[in-house]
């Protein structure tokens, strides 16, 4: 199917269940077809007259004149906007101030709340000659807009006051100093920022600015100096003002001034930006210092990067330190489920590293960015192991790593690590050297000619191998290659005279005829050793290790080609070890290991419906009427409850009530106001000079009402548990029918904040899929539009190779029921048809019987920082827990695949349930994460741009591995990606990598089955003692100074100032009454922190500090804190359990 016409499919059913549900109730949801319609949807909830107000058609000439994501056409629509070209303000302070989230939603492409709650507002504040100036105050939310869009709102205000010819800021000494401060303790403190500027540079920026960057608090913590500035009004850091100003401005200011010079002078901004070359001067030099050492390291281009080892927690494994032998060595490609910073690995390497990896588990790495989520490659190499009997072998599927597994003592390899060039092109990182696997010697093949080429496809054994080298001066292919470049050069020397001086060669005829050598060599430990670094397959008979297959081995070292004697002789003539080989063998012998990078367990997968805190079935509030469970059925039993409600009246009833629709005659109800002064109910907004209040504290008989919502839905058997919640944080008191409540409890269903059932999951990229993999049949895909496979050929097979259309997704089905997607859409669809019928008297619209008929139902994904969902469609299910999609639909929801989440709910659900008014008044929870507005359509212009990096080819040119080699920069190189493509979405793309099945290695990581923490840092140190590229004492050094050290001296603080709860209402209290129970409820108290959990690691930290020999500095420590606990909780008799338990 082609992309307009699939495009087109999917609209037209979205519209469909647009008025089919239209003619039930008012859906206030807004439909977008582009970056047009999602701003007028996105911010007509500040402003509902500017739905159909003419800015979106403003925006698409804008785009034809300039181009799509042109600043221009933001600063235009901005400018517009703040003419009043489009909607009238009252005043030209909320005009602009308007202009300015146009501008910034456009950036943003309509998709994140960034215009709703990161740009808080406008000030006009005082310059020092009295004339006003530009204030944009910032909030958190606005980290979601990333560091281009921070720093354009810079730009679009500056652009607007000059429009309107306002003064630029002029900051002060005081106010510069602050601000330097205040980014160092914003750093320090509360979060580490991606780009810190120097003291330099933030006082040079602060002083050519031309806006102010302003903010409101962020945290309770206060800046350490400059406090008390008389144009900021707190002394409380500003998170925003950090952002933007450091992560924004700074970070991006080389984009800005490109940028800025092809328009500046249009708006008459050029002279306010001037200074941003010299300010780029400023920012190399104050890094000159670091960039300078790097550069004196003339092997090492890259140095080792340890950062992301900081935030190491207890129980999730390093599998590799930085650039260290034996780690995740770096292979270049992209599987069909890698790119956009997911990485793929060999699932034997999921087994071997017990079980700690799985399926959409987030890395953090060290290199190319900061972390990845992973997938299986089973045409990538696995690990190389040693086992418990000193046999070593190289293992490359699961069935192998499952059996071998319990007699594994080393893993001297981890195995392969497969990175596409978009991911370093995305980064900016330099290439690291590749090392030589077999798709580098298919090039290096295809450059010898067509002849070359044929001859390499007839090649059946090693003899015919060497043959080929040598004819067409080819290197030996990587299989016969062992990791030569890991061992030292006195240890090759001396493996070469122990071979050539101790060898015994016996042959084995295979099943072909071709007779393989097999070679004795007395048992030696540091020979054995330096056979087990370089890889080679051995195991040990009687006192003496055997390779079998040893033709290769053999071949590279020289052995029957050349005299010992001979071979000493350029053994001393100072050869690198591949130049030594070549020597000896006569054929070129390339570097099988060159580049390893470190990575850790990050966060592990995930994929389950959404809870919110007592996982509520409805949001209804009942105080405490319900316990602590919230059961609306235990409220219900109580004569009265009291909780804050709207204010509702049913005119045709004659009465007042909680709802919005009259639960006896179904009417639409009057919304009432409440005056604080006279107790009264009003429809004024102001009464008695005072404003009045929509929601206010009501006692309420709760029997009566759910009695009529069990009848009107002809429920007899009454669920024993429904949940609600405490209170609502809206202002004015909207909640939900109790009738969605009860059919949730007996579906076992959760409700979210917006009154939808949402399911997370770890995002995963796939763009091409089998139907065996994902559950679906071939005639069920034909139906749905696919047709073809890549290669061209009509779908027949199971196991053919189909690319995945840009909006359909593959839901994840491993684990309970509120883990397996199926499950728990099954239930929702069930719960949307019972709502339709008995609650609106409706027809059913899903009809969903089984799972299968799950296929072909749109969904709505949605970002946990964006406020635009984009449409997508069931095509089958995986036996994972990763939320696979196209790495363009991740693109559309503003995210990429490093480990982070993002949810997906039914578009049905979402229409007839998702409620604006139910979302709570507080800055972050507003606006963030809720559907606003609705994406039909992806357009590839107004995704996120780290998807045009996403390389699309079937193989990387020579060139590329070569340029490796010299660390070069991803722009030296050319390998067609996504961005080549964008006039032509039909366009077939490919992969580098095959997988068998995206379903193999683990589902589930061994951190989520493991029960308490001893059982998760008892396996994770057994794990960090087998795998050679990990300093196992390092890493217990670092759990317990970073984490355990940590944990135990914030509880003890806590202890010291903590509250006490009732254990019947949770009623919290500060100080404990006098009465000494709860005066609420008269339940027994209880401490909020306890003994046991302040000492829950201390004895685990001794005994991992005993068994790894940490330094004596960090001993002291621990026993003085043990001191101190003894001290205050007296002594007592510990029993530690010894990690060796497990």
């Amino acid at each position: 199917m082609e992309t307009d016409s699939y495009h087109n499919k999917l609209s037209e059913e979205v519209r469909r269940q647009y008025d089919l549900i239209g003619k039930i109730k008012s859906v206030n949801i807004p439909l977008a077809s582009d970056v047009g319609d999602r701003i007028e949807g996105l911010l007509s909830v500040l402003n509902p007259k500017l739905l159909n107000s003419g800015l979106a058609s403003f925006v698409r000439e804008a785009e034809a004149k300039y181009a799509p994501n042109d600043w221009r056409v933001a600063i235009d629509s901005a400018i517009a906007t703040a003419d009043s070209k489009f909607v009238k303000f009252e005043n030209v302070h909320d005009a602009i101030e308007f202009g300015i989230r146009v501008g910034l939603a456009y950036i943003t492409s309509g998709i994140v709340s960034a215009p709703l709650e990161g740009f808080v507002g406008l000030e006009f504040k005082k310059r020092q000659d009295g004339k006003e100036y530009f204030a944009c105050h910032f909030g958190g939310p606005i980290r979601g807009a990333g560091g281009t869009a921070a720093a354009s709102v810079v730009v679009i205000a500056d652009a607007l006051r000059a429009h309107f010819e306002y003064g630029k800021y002029d900051a002060t000494p005081g106010e510069i100093s602050r601000l330097k401060v205040e980014v160092t303790d914003y750093n320090d403190y509360e979060a580490r920022l991606q780009y810190l500027p120097s003291i330099n540079e933030l006082d040079f920026l602060l002083k050519n600015i031309p806006v102010e960057i302003e903010g409101d608090p962020t945290s309770d913590r206060e800046v350490s100096a400059y406090k008390n500035q008389p144009r900021i009004k707190t002394n409380r850091i500003r998170g925003g003002v950090c952002l933007v100003l450091c992560e924004g401005f700074a970070q991006k200011s080389n984009k800005v001034n490109k940028l800025l010079k092809g328009f500046a002078k249009n708006y008459k901004i050029e002279d306010d930006f001037n200074f941003l070359p010299e300010y780029l001067k400023l920012k190399e030099i104050s890094h000159a210092e670091k960039d300078g050492e790097s550069k004196e390291e003339s092997k090492q281009k890259v140095l080792p990067n340890y950062r992301y080892l900081e935030e190491l927690a207890a129980g999730r494994p390093v599998f590799s330190y930085p650039l260290t032998s034996g780690g995740f060595r770096l292979r270049y490609g992209r599987s069909r489920t890698s790119g956009l910073a997911a990485a793929s690995i060999n699932p034997a390497t999921n087994v071997v590293l017990l079980d700690f990896i799985a399926t959409g588990s987030q890395l953090r790495v060290e290199l190319p960015g900061k972390a990845c989520a992973v997938t299986p490659c089973s045409t990538i190499d696995g690990p190389t192991v040693k086992l418990k009997d000193g046999t070593v072998k190289k293992i490359n599927n699961v069935k192998d790593a499952r059996q071998f597994l319990k007699d594994i003592s080393e893993v001297l390899y981890i195995g392969d690590i497969l990175f596409n060039y978009g991911d370093f092109s995305e980064q900016g990182h330099l290439l690291m050297p590749s090392s030589f696997v077999s798709e580098w010697w298919e090039r290096i093949v295809e450059s010898k000619g067509e002849v070359a080429i044929e001859d390499s496809k007839k090649l059946k054994n090693f003899e015919e191998h060497v043959a080929f080298s040598k004819k067409y001066s080819v290197p030996l292919h990587p299989t016969f290659l062992y990791f030569w470049s890991q061992i030292k050069y006195e240890d090759l020397k001396k493996l070469i005279e122990y071979v050539y001086t101790n060898s015994r060669i016996e042959y084995q005829k295979e099943i072909s005829g071709d007779a393989q050598k097999i070679l004795y060599l007395p048992l030696d430990d540091k020979i054995k050793r330096t056979i087990e670094i370089l890889g080679v397959e051995h195991y040990l008979k009687g006192n003496s290790i055997v390779i079998e297959k040893a033709d290769a081995f053999l071949f590279t070292l020289g052995y029957g080609k050349i005299s010992f004697d001979k071979a000493l002789l350029k053994i001393g003539q100072g050869f690198s070890n591949l130049e030594l080989l070549k020597e000896l063998c006569g054929i070129d012998i390339k570097d099988t290991a060159a580049t390893f990078i470190g990575g850790r367990l990050g966060r592990p997968e995930k994929a389950k419906m959404r809870e919110m805190d007592t996982n509520p079935n409805v949001i209804f509030p009942i105080s405490d009427g319900g316990g602590v469970s919230r059961n609306i059925m235990v409220a219900a039993q109580k004569s009265n409850i009291t909780a804050e409600y709207g204010l509702f009246h049913c005119d045709k009833c004659g009465i007042d009530t909680i709802f919005s629709t009259c639960d006896i005659c179904g009417s639409v109800t009057n919304r009432l106001r409440y005056c604080r002064v006279c107790g009264k109910r009003t429809d004024e907004v102001m009464h008695h000079g005072k404003a009045t209040v929509q929601k206010v504290k009501q006692t309420v008989n709760l029997g009566p009402y759910l009695d009529r919502a069990f009848k009107r839905l002809g429920i007899v058997e009454k669920p024993q548990t429904i949940k609600g919640v405490k209170g609502v944080f809206n202002s004015n008191g909207d909640i939900e029918p109790l009738e969605k409540g009860i059919l949730r409890s007996i579906y076992g269903l959760n409700v979210n904040k917006d009154g939808t059932v949402r399911f997370d999951g770890i995002e995963v990229p796939i763009t091409h899929f089998k139907p065996k993999e994902i559950g679906t049949s071939v005639e069920k895909l034909i139906e749905l539009g696919y047709t073809h496979d890549i290669y061209g050929r009509e779908i027949k097979d199971p196991e053919q190779i189909i690319q995945l259309m840009q909006q359909d997704v593959i839901l994840p089905t491993f684990g309970n029921k509120n883990e397996n997607a199926a499950e728990v859409f099954f239930r929702v669809s069930n719960f949307i048809d019972d709502m339709l019928v008995k609650y609106y008297s409706a027809e059913k619209v899903m009809n969903v019987n089984s799972s299968s008929d799950l296929i072909g139902k749109l969904v709505v994904g949605l970002a946990p920082h964006t406020s635009a969902g984009t449409v997508g469609r069931i095509i089958g299910f995986s036996k994972t827990q990763g939320l696979f999609t196209h790495p363009f639909f991740h693109a559309a929801m503003r995210r990429n695949c490093d480990g982070d989440e993002a949810a997906v709910m039914l578009l049905t659900d979402m229409l007839l349930n998702f409620d604006r008014g139910l979302l709570p008044d507080s800055r972050g929870a507003r606006y963030m994460d809720s559907p606003l507005v609705i994406s039909s359509k992806l357009d590839l212009e107004s995704i996120d741009s780290e998807a045009y990096n996403l390389d699309i080819v079937d193989k990387y040119p020579l060139e590329f591995y070569e340029a490796t080699l010299n660390y070069a920069k991803p722009s030296d190189v050319k390998i067609m990606q996504v961005k080549d493509i964008l006039k032509d979405p039909d366009k077939t793309i490919f992969f580098t990598h095959d997988t068998e099945d995206i379903n193999l290695g683990v589902n589930v990581s061994s951190y989520k089955t493991l029960g308490t923490m001893l059982e998760k840092v008892s396996q994770q140190m057994l794990l960090q003692e087998k795998i050679r590229a990990v300093d196992v004492s390092d890493v217990a050094r670092i759990i317990i100074d970073r984490h355990f050290i940590k944990d135990i001296k914030g509880n003890l603080r806590r202890f010291g100032t903590q509250e006490f709860r009732c254990v019947k209402c949770n009623q919290r209290y500060r100080r404990a009454p006098l009465i000494g129970k709860c005066t609420k409820c008269g339940g027994n108290l209880v401490l909020t922190s306890s003994e046991g959990n302040i000492k829950k690691y201390l004895s685990l930290s001794l005994d991992i500090a005993k068994k790894y020999n940490i330094s004596s500095y960090l001993n002291d420590e621990l026993n003085l804190i043990n001191i101190e606990l003894s001290s205050i909780f007296g002594e007592k008799v510990e029993k530690q359990t010894s990690l060796l338990a497990f």
